[in-house]
């Protein structure tokens, strides 16, 4: 008997203790059982016959046909090329603010949004490090144009890239030896000259009497009466200066006529014909005093004549 009440007495311990108030909530915390229900407006547990909870306020959908222009004074244009003139506008496509000229040529995306003289080259070499990682965002900048003799081209990353002004020329200047070598800019040569391996414009010469082998600046080329007849078929990045490689033998210089020359620049065919002077002749310098790598223009030895 005694154990019949102990058991029920739990029962009612039990059930009492479910009762109390605060043992209903909700999501957020709120005592249901207390009268409290979460609000959004307030964002908090109100009763709503105590405080309420208000709802909030619905903005009736905005005609975009209602844009109304803003007086606006006339922009100042600035005194450069290619500036962009930025006009604020909202969803609607509606005018926020007046006119203004952009002249920062930043974030571009062609050629075309920079000024005359600069040209758009990515940035990837500024790109931020996240976490251990570069971030690959589009980036790029309006840089400006090497001038003449300023570097250019060469084998380089593209943010590093470097391009001539407009009317200038990019030109090899290490040799041929050093092709991914940066260069210069420099202006073009005249239509009757020719670029050498150094860069240099070198006049360009009319195939000499007697040459049997021209070499035209790439190929090699047989001629017959100062007239080319066959050529080798190489390809070429850069067009070397023009000289007769071989002469007919069977053809002889006169007294006066150029016998050797080699000239250190490129600029005039290397002429070696010391066997061809006439008889009573000899190939010799213009001045016999003179010793010298370099025998071009005045000091080309020519063909002069002997005493008896």
């Amino acid at each position: 008997m005694k154990m019949f009440r102990m058991l029920v007495n739990m029962l009612f311990t039990t059930a009492n203790a479910q009762m109390l108030v605060g043992s209903q909530r909700d999501d957020h915390g709120c005592v249901l059982d207390g009268g409290y229900q979460w609000c959004d407006y307030t964002q908090s547990c109100v009763r709503l016959w105590e405080e309420g909870c208000p709802e909030p306020a619905i903005d009736p959908p905005r005609v975009c046909n209602e844009c109304r222009p803003i007086p606006c004074a006339r922009p100042y244009f600035p005194d450069t090329n290619n500036c962009r003139m930025i006009t604020d506008t909202d969803s609607c496509g509606c005018q926020t603010s007046c006119p203004h000229y952009d002249c920062r040529n930043t974030e571009c995306q062609s050629d075309s949004d920079c000024r005359a003289n600069e040209f758009c080259r990515p940035t990837g070499n500024r790109y931020p490090m996240v976490n251990g990682r570069r971030l690959q965002l589009a980036s790029s900048e309006c840089v400006e144009k090497s001038g003449i003799n300023e570097t250019c081209g060469g084998y380089t990353p593209p943010e590093f890239q470097t391009r001539c002004l407009d009317g200038l020329e990019c030109v090899q200047t290490m040799g041929p030896m050093i092709a991914d070598a940066p260069g210069q800019c420099r202006e073009p040569c005249q239509d009757n000259e020719l670029r050498n391996q150094y860069g240099d414009c070198v006049q360009q010469t009319t195939i000499p009497d007697g040459c049997a082998s021209w070499f035209d600046g790439c190929n090699t080329c047989s001629v017959r009466n100062g007239r080319i007849e066959m050529c080798t078929l190489m390809y070429c990045f850069t067009q070397s200066p023009t000289r007769c490689m071989s002469y007919y033998r069977d053809t002889s210089l006169n007294v006066g006529s150029v016998c050797y020359r080699f000239c250190e620049n490129g600029s005039q065919d290397f002429v070696d014909r010391k066997g061809d002077c006439p008889s009573n002749s000899v190939c010799s310098a213009p001045n016999n005093d003179m010793i010298g790598f370099d025998s071009c223009g005045d000091l080309a030895w020519t063909c002069q004549n002997v005493g008896h």
